[in-house]
């Protein structure tokens, strides 16, 4: 875990561009054999406080999107979390135009994730953006699938994000026009 976590942080401190291809490849290939090991356990959830620091790897960016994605995701599926949650949740948010149905599975099960309950209220913007995108997706499933965390998120008592699930209220000058 510690490992994981402190490339994540040389990851997030190096510039942009800063990274040759074949350390890219190395680190990729050091992630893979990590997570096959988590993978093949018959206990993957004991590994969780190794690799919920994958986070720190997708928030860097140096890495294509749709690897870090599909990493984060599989991450997720196990643990429920990502370490750097509020930093993971607005990449997710840069993200979600381009992958509104994998930005808002990963952003359910941090939500899931988020045990004392608190830690989501500091994402409300990440999840307002991270919804609109995939609301406004034209995928049927992926609208359905953000509806329904919306309506969780309003059943947890954040009630914020109902407007983006209700229609506007007519006023009587509207129905009169």
């Amino acid at each position: 875990g510690h490992a994981i976590k402190s490339v994540g942080r040389s990851l997030q401190d190096t510039p942009p561009n800063e990274i040759e291809e074949d350390v890219r490849l190395r680190l990729k290939a050091l992630w893979k054999w990590r997570f096959d090991i988590v993978r093949q356990s018959a206990y993957p959830a004991s590994y969780k406080n190794e690799i919920v620091h994958f986070g720190s790897w997708f928030v860097s960016g140096k890495f294509d999107d749709e690897w870090l994605l599909d990493q984060l995701e599989e991450v997720l599926r196990i643990t429920s979390w990502a370490e750097v949650d509020h930093l993971v949740t607005v990449r997710l948010a840069d993200l979600s135009d381009r992958f509104p149905a994998q930005t808002v599975r990963c952003l359910s099960k941090m939500i899931a994730g988020d045990k004392e309950g608190w830690r989501i209220i500091g994402w409300r913007e990440s999840m307002r953006k991270i919804l609109s995108s995939a609301i406004s997706s034209g995928h049927p499933e992926t609208r359905d699938a953000a509806v329904a965390l919306a309506h969780k998120l309003g059943s947890l008592g954040h009630l914020e994000f109902r407007d983006l699930v209700t229609p506007p209220a007519t006023t009587d000058a509207a129905k009169d026009s």
